[in-house]
């Protein structure tokens, strides 16, 4: 996933709203006044910290992810391999007139998608 899939899929709550999650850096997430953000988001799972796909722009061994805290944060990507045990989230985009024809996802009942 990149890191704006992450932003993206927040519910937020009432305060705050998805509109101020949305304008909050994903930096900023594990911050108390905004922790909704982050609770009530479908990818955030604190138990595993994940990586993006996405690389940092300032080191090159640098890439997103994020950790356990709800926030997003740029680390060496040794660091996250030996370190931290950061997982992959893998993500797809569908084109809006996809749907699932049959199957709930799991290896013995995979979708079947239709057009």
């Amino acid at each position: 996933m990149y890191p704006s899939d992450y932003g993206y899929a927040t519910a937020g709550r009432t305060t705050p709203n998805r509109e101020t999650c949305l304008n909050t850096s994903l930096y900023d997430w594990s911050e108390s006044s905004v922790s909704d953000c982050k609770n009530n988001n479908w990818l955030y799972n604190s138990r595993n910290e994940q990586w993006t796909i996405t690389p940092s722009s300032s080191y090159n061994h640098d890439v997103f992810g994020v950790n356990s805290s709800g926030s997003v944060r740029n680390y060496g990507a040794t660091t996250m391999i030996l370190n931290h045990g950061y997982v992959f989230r893998p993500s797809i985009y569908l084109n809006p007139n996809i749907g699932i024809e049959i199957g709930v996802g799991t290896s013995t009942s995979p979708f079947i998608l239709k057009n």
